[in-house]
């Protein structure tokens, strides 16, 4: 018998069910947490990091109360996230703001710009992600952030997807490069692929937009697919959650654009990313 607590990250909310390899679903419960909108900007959607990760731990605690269990019993974590959410963080992975959230589209000017500067130069990865660069992805969001924020570019380390985002948090990696991007997250929506030597060079970024130059360098690291180890939980986290310190985490996708990790024993890896639909 194994016990795991599914999590799902919505837009609005997050939902927690403890799951039972013999007996199925015990019991579920939800959080919430705000999106920031702006009337006089319908393009604007935003969420704090720090909401999403009080919400879990409430969600968690809540869940494991209602299915009648002590939180040491839950073997391992399923972690499912929105996709191409995107934040920007400085020292120790602390947030230098919101996360764009996936149906934030402020970024659509400079998708056109990337989109155009890649057909110009003839990037290869513009032709495997349908010839348009999306201003739901990284590149598009992470530029439109350095362009609005000039006092907050000297502190800017790195970028994150929420997927990565949050594991690394439950991970308690402070160390940017140490935490293990997904390889499904980091694809066409950062344009990234082994085969054409990872992310785009930096001389096709610098022709986008001088801003970006060093961006390719903080976004290094290691690219892990499914059978990748990635961490544990961490002390701190566990402590948060109820949870044991050695609690892992296993990750199914949910929904359109989701992102998720998959673990083993005390160990924290990618799970294989099937299609989504809408």
């Amino acid at each position: 018998m194994a016990i795991v607590a599914g999590v799902d990250f919505g837009t609005l909310s997050v939902r927690v069910s403890i799951v039972d390899s013999e007996r199925g679903l015990l019991d579920s419960a939800i959080a919430e947490y705000p999106l920031h909108r702006k009337r006089e900007d319908p393009e604007y959607a935003t969420q704090a990091h720090e909401d999403h990760m009080r919400a879990l731990a409430a969600a968690t605690r809540e869940a494991v109360k209602k299915a009648g269990i002590s939180g040491h019993q839950v073997q391992a974590i399923a972690l499912d996230t929105t996709g191409s959410s995107v934040i920007a963080v400085g020292k120790e992975l602390q947030p230098l703001g919101q996360y764009y959230l996936w149906c934030d589209h402020r970024a659509k000017g400079e998708a056109a710009e990337i989109t155009a500067a890649a057909h110009r130069e003839g990037l290869e990865a513009i032709k495997w992600c349908g010839g348009v660069y999306s201003s739901e992805w990284g590149f598009s969001k992470l530029l439109h952030w350095l362009r609005q924020n000039p006092s907050k570019r000297s502190e800017f380390v790195s970028a994150f997807e929420h997927c990565d985002m949050v594991a690394a948090t439950l991970c308690g990696i402070s160390d940017p490069k140490k935490v293990k991007r997904s390889i499904c997250a980091m694809g066409h929506k950062w344009l990234w692929n082994r085969a054409l030597g990872g992310l785009p060079p930096e001389e096709f970024l610098v022709k986008v937009d001088p801003l970006l130059a060093g961006v390719r360098e903080k976004l290094d690291g290691e690219y892990a697919a499914s059978d990748q180890i990635a961490g544990t939980l961490s002390k701190y986290w566990a402590e948060q959650l109820g949870l044991r310190e050695a609690c892992t985490r296993y990750g199914p996708e949910l929904k359109r654009g989701s992102q998720r990790w998959e673990t083993s024993s005390t160990r924290l890896r990618r799970a294989p990313e099937p299609m989504s639909g809408p």
